[in-house]
């Protein structure tokens, strides 16, 4: 926890202010420049590597300017005598010359830097050190290249087909599976690609974005969800249809259920705001408890059912075709299954018709 100068005195704990803490690094910075006996290296880091801009020089560099030259010099001035000196740029953030390295880091940026522009006979060779000074990155340069030669190898996932791999790749050809379009499209264009998408059935990770506020969608998605769950569990509890006597017990299972959705969806969607989500989330509470307690569902059921019975008066009839699978969901959660004629398609369902029609002919 940061507490501010003000809690730090009041705590009355010893612990150092704002003030304090400037004058304490102040009087390191004297007694390291005082133990100097022929010459002092001042150095401080002109690039900032993780966030790739330049970085603010430290006041205390301006300090040592003023000791040295009697003035105070502007940010830009000591920020371009530093870039003169050290030659170190955001694409390449080390010194030209690698004894006026501060870490083995720059040391080795700089021994590359020098070898960039020699020809190949004369610079190979010269970096051999640092692959040997590291394991990984030996393998890893090593791979790169080998990835890099015209032909495929093993080093780019391809495996040569055997007796033992043969059984494995016969499970992936185009007689023993099925394609899409835009997979063989992909073949087409880059074969590795194909083979990492479709064969290993590698697919690129998607970033979490925060929620800033609960789309129409997602809240319509939360809502069906958490209605389908609802339902679902009140009908293994042979708690349907819903009646006076139960509503208690189903408000409570509605409010259990919502809050495992809740909770689930939460972790996939990663909200930005708490509040808001909290808000939604209460909001479909409602809206269900609402809905529940009213029993509108069994009044959309009903009038359903007396759509049915009128079509039917009328020597008609009703079929349904190409049903989402939560309508289908529902509609076994309310026995509607046993009332209606359901088709996988519309021509089926047409088809249909035309036997009943051919059929009431013959009669």
């Amino acid at each position: 926890m940061l507490l501010l100068d003000d809690a730090r005195t009041a705590l009355w704990a010893g612990l150092p202010g704002q003030a304090e803490r400037a004058e304490l690094e102040k009087l390191q910075l004297r007694l390291a420049v005082g133990a100097a006996e022929t010459r002092l290296y001042v150095s401080f880091p002109t690039v900032e590597i993780g966030e790739g801009r330049p970085r603010v020089p430290s006041l205390y560099a301006l300090e040592v300017w003023r000791a040295m030259t009697g003035r105070v010099p502007s940010a830009d001035e000591l920020q371009h005598a530093a870039a003169r000196v050290s030659q170190a740029t955001l694409a390449w953030p080390a010194p030209a010359n690698p004894d006026e390295a501060i870490d083995s880091l720059e040391h080795d940026l700089s021994t590359l830097r020098a070898l960039v522009d020699l020809p190949d006979h004369r610079a190979r060779g010269q970096a051999q050190y640092i692959l040997q000074l590291n394991d990984c990155l030996r393998r890893s340069v090593r791979e790169r290249f080998m990835r890099g030669k015209p032909a495929w190898t093993h080093w780019d996932g391809i495996t040569s087909a055997t007796e033992r791999t043969n059984p494995i790749l016969a499970e992936q050809r185009l007689t023993a599976r099925r394609y899409s379009l835009s997979a063989l499209q992909k073949y087409a264009t880059c074969p590795y690609q194909f083979l990492l998408g479709a064969i290993f059935r590698m697919r690129p990770a998607e970033d979490l974005e925060p929620l800033q506020r609960v789309d129409p969608l997602t809240r319509g998605s939360l809502f069906h969800a958490v209605q389908t769950a609802f339902y679902r569990r009140l009908q293994a509890e042979e708690a349907l249809p819903l009646t006076e006597a139960g509503r208690e017990h189903a408000l409570g299972v509605l409010d259990d259920t919502v809050a495992t959705i809740a909770r689930q969806e939460y972790e996939l969607l990663a909200p930005a705001i708490d509040r808001v989500w909290h808000d939604e989330i209460a909001s479909i509470r409602r809206d269900l408890r609402l809905l529940a307690s009213r029993g509108l569902v069994q009044k959309t059921h009903g009038g359903a059912v007396a759509l049915y019975t009128t079509a039917q008066n009328a020597g008609g009839g009703v079929k349904l075709a190409n049903l989402t699978q939560r309508v289908d969901d529902l509609l076994q959660v309310t026995k509607l299954l046993t009332v209606f004629e359901v088709y996988d398609s519309e021509e089926k369902a047409v088809e249909s018709f035309e036997k009943g029609a051919a059929a009431s002919a013959k009669a």
